[in-house]
């Protein structure tokens, strides 16, 4: 496989023609996934779920948004707890018993006032694009709000993950960026079908779905810069992708960074390095432009770029000093990176094994620096799509940091935040496992696939055996599937209809992985090509 260029054709028309169908087939299973679990979470036990409902119900206006501690969760979502099950222990098992009837479950409408004890809605802390983007689609539907409370989060929570259908698309484009053959390529599209956490959190109401769209395909045009596309609407759509990351959430302030570095890597191989001066002045400009005035508002207001969410910034625990960098440090990697795999319950349990998850950690990180070690003639690219990865861990660290001197605990400290960088590493992984495996690489995407499936498998038996079966019985999956489906919102036959379609996209998947591997020459996989030096291309059309 050559590298082709990436001006004078369409590099993301020709990726999307000639991605294998595996990758589409990792696409309509992702999907299905997604809306399982959106079965497997009773209503509310998403993290943070019940404020960003209550964001969602009651959004403020842009140019009047509340201050820290302004903002109290809406009296009309409280007023549902008792019919949801939510008792505030995030690890109560629900009974089929004592499920209402689908029919008597009440709207939002219909709730009201509660004795339960006034609550701040901290998510406040965000800025608004998710909100007015899923309120506006809520506004769309005829009659959605004359629906039961929790078919009204069912529907959010359908939106949320629709954001997240095309991230395995997107790790394919960012292999390609990599340069990476089509066996390499599927084994990136996988990845996220191997994380159960994020199959969680992105079919939870959560402003995370539209974090990861926005910051994957700023990744991924992040890493096409790097590899010489100077054109102008490739600045233009890296521009607007990250100013949505960015009016989304604040781990976004990670991408001016990422854009800037991607248009100096194009620079330092450019023949004329002064064409990376218009490009990279729109796409910055763009990102800070439109998206700037939010937190320059913030910091004008609150005296901070991103509050919290409280009142004073002052959280909710009891003032003690914690110690040191040395005692920090190893809790924040562990808490971080096995969340990043586990991110099942609020927050844990349900979970996955520790041990695997830090094997998994371990491979991932080992097989990431092999990739940086070994990409001769792409090594820019490949650290462009590590940025997004390694600021977030940088930001993230931080304030976990300061929160640790103050409160000794570890506040903060979610793998989820992690997620938005999964395209990039996604790639990165899948260069090392190549070059891992040599000659024997094809068959990397039934080897991952069926990794993927062992994790699936494993997330799933956990949240069941959490939420679902009874007390007495754990492991009684049939009473366990039985009380899902007398809670769900969704008719019980759509739920069973749902679970036996996903199984049969998993082994329409599995059988096409196969057919696939079968295709490419026993022991032979495409060699990956080291990148000649990028032509200097003019910012043209």
């Amino acid at each position: 496989m050559t590298d082709t260029p990436l001006v004078g054709s369409t590099w993301l028309r020709r990726d999307l023609r000639d991605a294998p169908r595996a990758v589409w087939y990792a696409v309509a299973l992702h999907l299905l996934l997604l809306v399982v679990y959106t079965t497997l979470q009773p209503t509310y036990r998403g993290l943070d779920e019940v404020a960003h409902v209550a964001m969602v119900l009651t959004v403020p206006s842009p140019l009047d948004w509340p201050a820290p501690g302004a903002k109290l969760v809406d009296d009309r979502v409280r007023d549902t707890f008792g019919d949801a099950g939510w008792d505030g222990i995030p690890t109560r098992r629900l009974a089929a018993g004592d499920a209402l009837p689908k029919a008597d479950r009440k709207t939002f409408l219909e709730a009201g006032a509660t004795d339960l004890p006034i609550e701040a809605n901290q998510m406040v802390q965000h800025p608004p694009l998710y909100y007015l983007v899923t309120r506006g689609v809520l506004d769309a539907i005829p009659h959605s709000e004359n629906w039961p409370f929790d078919r009204q989060v069912a529907l959010m929570r359908f939106l949320s993950l629709l954001f997240v259908v095309p991230l395995p698309l997107l790790c394919w484009l960012a292999a390609r960026r990599l340069n990476l053959p089509p066996p390499a390529g599927v084994v990136a599209a996988f990845a996220p079908l191997a994380v159960p956490g994020l199959t969680r959190v992105a079919s939870s109401v959560s402003n995370d779905s539209l974090l990861i769209l926005a910051v994957a395909a700023a990744g991924v045009l992040s890493m096409a810069v790097a590899a010489g596309d100077l054109r102008r609407r490739t600045s233009v759509a890296l521009g607007v992708v990250s100013a949505v990351a960015m009016l989304t959430k604040g781990l976004a302030l990670v991408l001016p960074v990422v854009v800037v570095a991607a248009y100096a890597a194009a620079a330092f191989r450019a023949v004329r390095p002064r064409t990376v001066l218009l490009p990279a002045s729109v796409a910055t400009l763009l990102t800070v432009g439109l998206a700037g005035g939010w937190y320059v508002q913030n910091v004008r207001r609150f005296g901070s770029v991103q509050p919290n969410g409280y009142d004073g910034g002052v959280l909710p625990y009891p003032r003690r000093p914690g110690g040191g960098l040395a005692e920090w440090l190893p809790g924040y990697v562990n808490q971080m990176f096995f969340r990043f795999w586990s991110a099942l319950g609020q927050p844990e349990p349900p979970q996955l094994p520790h041990a695997l998850c830090e094997a998994l950690s371990l491979a991932v990180v080992a097989l990431a620096l092999l990739a940086l070690a070994t990409a001769r003639g792409h090594r820019l690219r490949v650290v462009v799509a590590l940025l997004p990865l390694a600021g977030v861990l940088l930001l993230v660290a931080g304030a976990s940091y300061r929160n640790y001197q103050t409160y000794d605990r570890f506040v903060g400290v979610q793998g989820r935040y992690l997620y938005p960088a999964v395209a990039g590493l996604a790639a990165v992984v899948a260069l090392g496992l190549s070059r891992l495996a040599g000659r024997w690489g094809g068959g990397l995407p039934v080897v991952v696939l069926a990794g993927a499936g062992v994790m699936q498998l494993l997330g799933m038996h956990a949240m069941l055996v959490t939420y679902w079966t009874p007390p007495d019985a754990p492991e009684n999956l049939v009473s366990g599937l039985g009380s899902l489906q007398a809670w769900s919102p969704l008719p019980a036959r759509m739920v069973q209809i749902l679970w036996v379609l996903t199984l049969a996209v998993a082994l329409l998947t599995a059988a096409g992985t196969v057919r696939m591997v079968r295709r490419l020459r026993p022991g032979r996989a495409p060699r990956i090509l080291p990148l000649g030096p990028t032509a200097d291309r003019e910012f043209a059309a």
